[in-house]
């Protein structure tokens, strides 16, 4: 059941299934509730409404609203970087390779995504651009 706080402090009873969609979408999904969160929600429905497991009611409903899910953040915390270090320039090149390709206009292979190892380069046999090393790969 929900309850509705009317000015005189009075409540009063109104039915769940036919309301409760009505006042979520007044709250949360209306340019009023602008998709704020759960918290923010709840405060605003609790100036008027109270119910029993209120909170936990509109925590679901925010959680299954799918402009929240499809707009929101991703909550992750990104790893630490850790550079790697070179003693003279051209020693490692990294190469992000996404695609299969076998060979290029100049003839320098490469190889797929998957593949680590060592790919030719242009240049002369002893030049630092002769040999790539792959460090890592992502396949796509």
């Amino acid at each position: 059941m929900l309850y509705f706080k009317a000015k005189e402090g009075k409540k009063k009873v109104v039915r769940w299934f036919d309301d409760l969609a009505e006042i979520f979408k007044l709250y949360h999904v209306s340019p009023v509730g602008g998709h704020s969160g759960w918290n923010a929600t709840s405060g605003k429905i609790s100036r008027v409404y109270t119910w029993k497991a209120m909170v936990e009611d509109i925590q679901k409903l925010t959680a299954t609203c799918s402009q929240c899910q499809r707009y929101s953040r991703i909550k992750t915390v990104a790893q630490e970087m850790k550079p790697i270090k070179v003693k003279e320039p051209l020693e490692l090149i990294g190469v992000d390779m996404i695609d299969y390709i076998v060979n290029s206009e100049y003839d320098n292979s490469l190889g797929p995504p998957w593949y680590s190892g060592t790919m030719r380069a242009s240049g002369s046999e002893g030049s630092p651009s002769a040999r790539v090393r792959i460090l890592s790969m992502v396949r796509m």
